[in-house]
């Protein structure tokens, strides 16, 4: 009898973990939401802060 992970039906859908909502929101970013979004967070990063 097999064990671990290669015995796990993969396909079954109580099995397959969801992504929090916030992750699923970044899917759905265009590059100029992307890079809005990095510029902002380098910008309130302290450590950038001379």
């Amino acid at each position: 009898m097999p064990w671990g992970p290669e015995s796990a039906d993969a396909g079954a859908p109580w099995l397959q973990a969801r992504l929090p909502t916030w992750m699923t929101a970044l899917d759905r970013f265009t590059p100029l939401k992307v890079l809005g979004l990095g510029l902002l967070l380098s910008a309130v990063n302290a450590k950038n802060a001379p």
